[in-house]
């Protein structure tokens, strides 16, 4: 059982440089002009429970939960300081917020571990992860989905001293048909899909 308090990161040195993208944001910026940003980001504070059996000594069986509060990540609220110039044209507006309005989260994870050999162990774990993301406030800034993530791994105890381990991961994001963006967000409506490999490996050395 662990639990993780939520972390608050201030970023309050930012370079901005107004173009267009600015303008539909609503930024205060003119195009190429140039000032300064400031933000704040409250990570989410986590709890997991876990529970790891071993039917026999060759067997490793585990499963754990996680409880994700991504909640905190509600609001992008950003500060500007623009060129007075930027200022004039704009109307002195320095400030923009975005909405997120994430969703707290579970995810569920099981593996097993194989030690088939007495210097040789395969593993293999899948993973539910549900997005934190509600449709309407979905962004293509953050394309997140509901991800399925399947692993095989193998261990090698090349000596006393010397242990090999690599792992392979899929993850299969469940394709998106986002169609609850309205207003001036209607242009994130569209289909979204994408899968990711991952290769891993290891070299321990004991001395």
């Amino acid at each position: 059982l662990s639990y993780r308090t939520r972390v608050r990161l201030d970023i309050n040195d930012g370079t901005v440089i107004g173009g267009p993208a600015l303008a539909v944001l609503g930024a205060p910026f003119a195009v190429g002009a140039v000032g300064t940003a400031s933000t704040r980001v409250v990570l989410p504070d986590q709890l997991n429970v876990g529970l790891a059996y071993m039917p026999n000594k060759d067997w490793i069986l585990s499963l754990d939960v996680d409880w994700v509060n991504w909640k905190t990540f509600d609001n992008l609220d950003f500060r500007y300081a623009p060129s007075v110039v930027a200022s004039a044209l704009t109307g002195g507006t320095n400030f923009r917020t975005l909405r997120e309005n994430w969703s707290a989260t579970f995810a569920i994870r099981a593996g097993a571990q194989w030690q088939f050999a007495p210097d040789m162990r395969l593993r293999g774990g899948y993973t539910f992860d549900p997005t934190p993301v509600d449709d309407p406030f979905f962004s293509p800034a953050i394309p997140d989905r509901d991800r399925h993530l399947f692993t095989v791994g193998f261990g090698y105890d090349v000596n006393k001293s010397l242990t090999l381990d690599m792992a392979y991961m899929f993850v299969y994001f469940v394709d998106r048909n986002q169609t609850a963006s309205t207003g001036t967000d209607a242009v994130r409506n569209g289909n979204y899909s994408g899968n990711v490999h991952i290769l891993a490996g290891s070299l321990v050395y004991r001395f």
